[in-house]
């Protein structure tokens, strides 16, 4: 069995990392250092190596199982390391990553989500676009697709720019950029109709 995966984090503690593999590649974000690596030792076997290099003075969070290895470390609740293994070759997005690390502090929910290396329902929906009611980019992208073409026509499926109204032009934006209507009809009905 082999290991594939990556240290995401602060560079001092992911270069500490590097020879914890096998085999390492460097691919840093816009956010922090991010090395892949792979091994062909299975995850469990990989313990070892890498819990004598993760800083003393953090909080750590693990999971393990027989597929796969995860450790996240904090410190004062803030990401500063994550080490994602498994004994498949995994596809982590990277800006799920720099949101985590960027963000202020990591919920409890984000922590299992980098333990079950699954990006957080939060994520996978995308921005909020109507803060009113919470409507996410995702979410409206899929109502466009199944026919909500209008800015109106999001309103009643989703209630995003029914209140403040303030969203209108995103989601005339959104609708422009699927294609689903043209430019000039999606800026119509970027009023605000539903302003209080």
């Amino acid at each position: 069995m082999q290991s594939y995966g990556l240290v995401y984090g602060d560079e001092s503690l992911v270069v500490a990392l590097q020879n914890a593999g096998y085999y390492y590649l460097n691919t840093p974000t816009t956010a922090a250092a991010c090395i892949e690596l792979a091994d062909p030792r299975d995850p469990q076997s990989m313990v070892a190596a890498v819990l004598k290099h993760l800083p003393k003075d953090a909080q750590w969070a693990t999971l393990q199982g027989p597929h796969q290895l995860s450790i996240v470390v904090t410190r004062n609740n803030k990401l500063v390391l994550a080490v994602l293994l498994a004994d498949k070759p995994m596809d982590m997005p990277r800006d799920w990553l720099d949101s985590l690390y960027s963000g202020t502090e990591l919920s409890p929910e984000q922590i299992n989500g980098l333990l079950e290396q699954q990006p957080d329902e939060a994520f996978l929906l995308g921005k909020v676009v109507c803060s009113c009611f919470g409507v996410r980019e995702n979410t409206i992208k899929h109502a466009i697709d199944e026919g909500n073409n209008t800015v109106s026509g999001l309103g009643k499926a989703l209630k995003c720019g029914t209140n403040c109204g303030s969203c209108k032009t995103e989601l005339a934006s959104l609708i422009e950029s699927s294609g689903a209507m043209p430019q000039s009809e999606a800026k119509e009905e970027t009023s605000n109709d539903y302003a209080l």
